[in-house]
């Protein structure tokens, strides 16, 4: 035991006399002799988790190499918690050298104003600089690769650089809770921002996001709560390859009141716009899924359209809307999930359309202003609780094909609503049904639908790319015409989809969109074409390499249009002849220089 232990001594003191830690001109250093490098650290006296620091005051300058028994040692980083608590510092110039800051590296360093990162860092570490509450402005360089959490939170930032080559690592709050920040750029080689990234940014106003951001479906947390309670936030651009609008992305954002969702977005997660101050919004037409809680406790949207192409909903989606009055619920939808438009307080009237097969538990509860429902024929359950404290609810309007009998979870459907002050309408054929079935007998009045319906009036909306076109009001069974195609310059109208041959008991949404055209450009030199393609109207036209031919010089293009108009374009440019001198020499002297063509 005794061999063990002295062989291990042994072998580690290499190790142990390689490393040493140092004060060179004032400046403390954890030195590796053997490698020849050192990263600067704090001074052995204190606890950096709880003292204050008066190791480094003023301005520190950090030498590219240190010298140390007759070698050159370089600098290249700066170790955990160097400067922590070190508030008497103001500066810090950093070597060319420096490839990394280690976590808690300034932390709390109330008084540093003046950072420049240098070209070769590659990893700034969790906390690095939070609560550096003088810290006004920072450029993150090319090549960092790697932002811990925290790395500047709670600073004073007013602007931000991201120019990073790649970044392999973002971490949480990296720039979260700086009141300050009112600028952030991000470069075009960034392809993804970290979980919570600007969260509490509470003056950042507006915000260009640029495509090279992989926000992906699945993903889970690139761009996630990216803005959460930035308040007064009241612009943002989003790229238009965006996926999915991340979870959490614009929660809380009560300034901002409109945001256009690009077309290819698929996805909208979870809280994407809870408690933001949205007045209204367009969810795209390639929109497959809206996940639970993305729109709760918008208190100022009035109305939304959920489109066709919309097939999973989550819960909640709508839940604590108060001024939602009117909802189009789109034809790939089969279910209403638990509290989608709960305490949805100004919903008078909706209507479920066939699509739907079942509405879960307490779809609806809470809306107190609540007075009539249009049940679709393809419901067949419905869940607990489903009207709970609609206190107004006075006309229940089934038009469902059967008996809706079976029920989720519990067996009263009505928990806290009061059937018994309500009238049910459903189908003449089965009138005798729900005067005998349990639960729906409860019904103060129950009438067949044929007498009723027949003077229902409903909403007839044409959409064109999500947005209303026109909308009427039809009485049923009125024979429907479409609607005049509408026309867009360069574009081609893709037809109405959605309408029915009468007006049906409930309100209808008829689809339709418009398609850019291509047009050809042709490009010719001296009469002959060099190229021919088609160009997307509106799109930047795309110029050739400029053609090259044996003595002549190319006159350019024709003026190009900034994009692509609504007609075919022919672009020309001319070949010009070069000239040339001949010099006649004789015993070398000129006798004569002609130019020729």
């Amino acid at each position: 035991m005794k061999k063990i232990f002295i062989s291990c001594l042994l072998a580690l003191m290499p190790l142990l006399a390689s490393a040493v830690k140092v004060q060179i001109d004032g400046i403390w250093y954890n030195l590796d002799v053997d490698k020849r490098t050192a990263e600067v650290t704090r001074s052995s006296s204190g606890s950096a988790a709880y003292d204050e620091c008066f190791d480094y005051v003023g301005n520190v300058v950090i030498p590219e190499t240190v010298q140390y028994e007759g070698q050159t040692i370089d600098v290249l980083g700066i170790g955990e918690e160097a400067f922590f608590k070190c508030k008497a510092l103001t500066s810090v110039t950093f070597p060319n050298s420096l490839t990394y800051i280690e976590r808690y590296a300034f932390n709390d360093c109330v008084s540093l104003n003046g950072v420049t990162i240098p070209e070769k860092l590659r990893k700034i570490g969790d906390c690095a600089f939070s609560h550096c509450s003088s810290l006004t402005s920072i450029v993150i360089p090319k090549n960092v690769e790697n932002i811990g959490p925290c790395a500047f939170e709670y600073t004073g930032l007013t602007s931000v650089v991201l120019d990073a080559r790649k970044n392999n690592y973002m971490g949480q709050l990296v720039f979260a809770n700086c009141p300050n920040l009112t600028s952030v750029s991000i470069g075009e080689n960034i392809t993804y921002l970290g979980h919570q990234m600007l969260a509490g940014c509470t003056n950042l106003k507006s915000v260009e996001i640029p495509s090279n951001i992989d926000f992906k479906a699945g993903d889970g947390s690139c761009g996630d709560f990216l803005f959460q309670n930035c308040i007064s936030l009241t612009s943002v651009t989003l790229p238009d390859n965006m996926a999915i609008v991340p979870g959490g992305m614009f929660s809380g954002c009560t300034a901002l009141t409109s945001i256009d969702i690009p077309e290819s977005v698929t996805e909208i997660e979870t809280s994407a716009f809870e408690k933001s101050g949205l007045t209204s919004i367009t969810i795209p037409k390639n929109v497959t899924r809206l996940w639970p809680f993305f729109l709760r406790d918008c208190k100022n949207i009035t109305s939304i359209v959920i489109p066709d192409n919309v097939n999973m909903l989550g819960g909640n989606e709508l839940d604590g809307c108060t001024a939602l009055e009117s909802v189009t619920i789109g034809l790939g939808v089969s279910i209403i999930p638990s509290y989608m438009f709960a305490n949805c307080t100004s919903l008078k009237t909706i209507t479920i359309p066939d699509n739907i097969e079942a509405i879960y538990p307490s779809a609806f509860v809470g809306c107190i202003r609540l007075e009539s429902i249009k049940i679709g024929s393809g419901v067949r359950s419905i869940g607990d609780a489903v009207f709970e404290n609609c206190t107004n609810l006075t006309d229940v309007y089934n038009c469902a094909a059967q008996v809706i009998t079976h029920f989720f979870n519990y067996n009263d459907p009505f928990r806290g609503f009061y059937p018994e002050e309500a009238t049910l309408y459903v189908q003449d054929s089965l009138y005798f049904d729900y005067k005998n079935a349990d639960k729906w007998k409860e019904f103060g009045t129950i009438k067949t639908l044929s007498r009723e319906i027949l003077s229902y009036t409903n909403k007839l909306v044409y959409m064109v790319d999500s947005v209303e076109y026109k909308s009427y009001e039809v009485d049923y069974k009125t024979s429907l015409v479409p609607e005049e195609a509408p026309v867009k310059e360069g574009h081609t109208f893709s037809g109405w989809d959605g309408l029915p041959e009468t007006m049906p008991w409930h309100d209808v949404t008829v689809y339709g969109s418009f398609t850019p055209n291509k047009y050809t450009v042709t490009w010719q030199v001296d009469g002959e074409v060099v190229k021919s393609e088609q160009v997307t109207y509106g799109t930047t036209i795309p110029v050739p390499e400029t053609p090259v031919k044996e003595g002549h010089t190319f006159s350019g293009w024709d003026t190009i249009p900034e994009t692509m108009p609504a007609k075919d374009l022919t672009l020309t440019g001319v070949c010009i002849p070069n000239k040339y001198t001949i010099a006649y020499m004789l015993d070398g002297s000129l006798l004569q220089t002609d130019t020729i063509t």
